[in-house]
């Protein structure tokens, strides 16, 4: 048993919880074991069992013989012997000096005179072969009687490492770590339970990132444990690709037009993919084949081998776990589009069998409202929206996906009422909605690296990393301006956003953040993760970013509400000659919608 968990311990060889921030922005409570709980459990378990075991086979076997019958008549004289105080063997220098001696007669006493003629010796009126005989009883050792105590505790602590192994416990040993790295203990009331298949990524506190599997919680107080997503370390620069081997563009190459599947996939170029099915060449096959084989042949059951029941996968409406709701919302898919199409647009890929393969999956859905949808009945509209989908995929399973579905475009183009749609998910929430504080920060630190690569690891000359973070703040900036942008942008800049938006050039690209920032003065964004892949001239760029503000003012979204909103999204970005070519920027406006509108009804903390 021992060396058997030795290898599965290994997942928490170093765990960190994590709560939800404190007074100031960058804190949080965090604690951590750096022992593996699983080895220290199952080596008590398998020497307690077999300490067990030796003891009472020692104590059944005695000198008697081992007879069940002796040994369970001593039993009275082991509790006289608990109940009489006496001195324990003394060692000194490995010699005894003081030994315990019992008191007990060494033979049973002579029965009392009987009335049926039994003499006081007992042998008077009986035939000789039936004259009792005395029976000597030795006394139990006090060895045996501390090896019966030994093995009644051993017994118990056996059941409770079976209990433990079952639950894991462990203790809080809790300490705040402020935004300039200070270490404050914090004392725990209670124990935490924790799932050791659930964990996800450390928490970035300030500068100081605690590495390794973690489990994150509501309260510090209550410790309510909230489930959390495999852990996947941050990609580095030497993680993306540069050669321009594997792209969407060549393997699609031999369908002519539009790209669905080759003929010629088993031709693509191979990339080590241990861990995956021996089908798939490389990871833009793996994630191409999967959609195609989910959505235009039907196998919506494949989706039970492409998903894991810890997958976590966050979309516009909130979190989902496991593969048991995306199985439900691809069935209901097809009952409202049974024509429904997936069109691969780019597929951005880094990363390696190792840390995980990491995906950002633009795809063009089509299809012909003519079954029920959870907007509402059969329209009969055709519908085509763009969907963004950002994946870590690892031993032929995506275990946490960020996926924006553009929902205001597809309610628009079915011809349903925006406004009717969410007052009907206000009175009826969809799962996952909205995100507890806590899930809310591990959607956005998950796979989140302690710095940017551009700084962490910085290269001479031009830096894409360094070019699309600055893109992206001076775009969010207070001081925006065409002037500004053309340090990162093409003059002719095409843009596809959220909710079917299209402009080109920046004076356009200006005017929409200007509108969508004046509801939100005080927004605060931040850069989640970004990585990209060459290809020739051109690189592709996957960028997810996050934020927080206040509704404190008209504009994009109606009259203020003075609510708290969390807003994220999903880019894509074309970099041609050192300058962005093209973007594709989705974000979960209809997320947004819902929350303004709740805060509104006072029914939203």
């Amino acid at each position: 048993i021992f060396f058997r968990m030795q290898d599965s311990g290994t997942w928490m060889q170093r765990m960190v919880l994590t709560t939800r921030p404190c007074a100031a922005r960058a804190s949080h409570l965090t604690t951590s074991t750096d022992e593996d709980p699983f080895i220290r459990h199952q080596a008590c378990l398998a020497v307690t069992l077999a300490a067990t075991i030796s003891i009472l086979v020692s104590v059944i076997i005695s000198n008697n013989g081992g007879s069940p019958a002796l040994w369970a008549s001593g039993l009275p004289v082991l509790a006289r012997e608990l109940r009489t105080p006496r001195p324990l063997p003394v060692r000194m220098a490995g010699r005894p000096i003081a030994q315990l001696h019992s008191k007990l007669p060494t033979t049973l006493p002579p029965p009392a005179a009987a009335a049926d003629g039994w003499k006081s010796d007992g042998t008077q009126g009986r035939p000789p072969h039936a004259q009792p005989q005395p029976q000597p009883i030795r006394p139990l050792p006090a060895v045996h009687a501390t090896g019966i105590v030994a093995a009644v505790l051993g017994c118990c602590t056996l059941l409770w490492s079976v209990w433990r192994r079952m639950q894991v416990w462990q203790p809080a040993r809790v300490t705040l770590l402020s935004a300039s790295g200070e270490v404050h203990p914090v004392p725990a009331r209670r124990k935490q339970r924790i799932d050791p298949t659930i964990l996800i990524q450390a928490t970035v506190v300030g500068e100081r990132r605690a590495q390794g599997p973690v489990v994150v919680v509501d309260d510090h107080d209550d410790a309510m444990v909230h489930a959390a997503g495999p852990y996947f370390p941050p990609l580095m620069r030497h993680h993306m690709p540069t050669d321009g081997a594997i792209t969407l563009k060549k393997y699609m190459a031999s369908t002519g037009g539009e790209w669905r599947l080759p003929d010629d996939c088993m031709n693509a170029p191979k990339q080590s993919m241990r861990g995956f099915e021996d089908a798939y060449r490389n990871i833009v096959d793996y994630i191409v084949r999967i959609t195609f084989r989910i959505w235009d042949d039907r196998d919506v059951e494949y989706i039970r081998d492409t998903y894991g029941a810890e997958s976590h996968t966050f979309d516009d409406f909130g979190l989902q776990f496991g593969s048991d709701k995306v199985v439900r919302d691809t069935y209901a898919s097809m009952t409202a589009f049974s024509d429904i199409e997936c069109v691969a647009q780019e597929v951005i890929w880094a990363g390696d069998d190792e840390v995980g393969f990491h995906t950002s999956h633009r795809v063009l859905i089509r299809g012909t409202n003519d079954g029920p949808s959870k907007y509402g009945p059969a329209t009969g509209k055709k519908v085509e929206f763009v969907v963004i989908a950002n994946c870590v995929a690892k031993n032929n399973i995506i275990s946490l996906e960020h996926v924006l579905y553009n929902a205001p475009a597809l309610i628009e183009q079915l011809g349903f009422d925006i406004h009717d749609q969410l007052q009907k998910m206000q009175s009826e929430p969809p799962q996952g909605w909205p995100l507890p504080e806590a899930l809310w920060n591990q959607m956005r630190n998950a796979v989140k690296p302690p710095q940017p690569i551009s700084e962490a690891d910085p290269v001479a000359g031009f830096d894409v990393d360094r070019l699309v973070r600055g893109a992206f703040g001076e775009t969010w900036g207070a001081r925006r301006s065409p002037d500004r942008l053309r340090a990162y942008y093409t003059d002719d800049v095409s843009v596809v956003s959220a909710s079917n938006r299209k402009w080109t050039g920046l004076e356009k690209h200006c005017e929409f953040f200007d509108m969508l920032t004046q509801a939100f003065p005080d927004m605060c964004v931040q850069v989640d993760e970004v990585y990209w892949a060459n290809e020739g001239a051109e690189t592709h760029v996957a960028l997810r970013w996050s934020a927080t503000a206040t509704h404190a003012a008209a504009g994009l979204y109606g009259a203020p509400t003075h609510s708290k909103v969390r807003l994220w999204g999903l880019n894509q970005y074309d970099v041609v000659g050192e300058r962005i070519a093209r973007e594709w920027m989705l974000f979960n406006e209809f997320d947004i919608l819902l929350q303004l509108r709740t805060a509104n009804s006072g029914l939203m903390h």
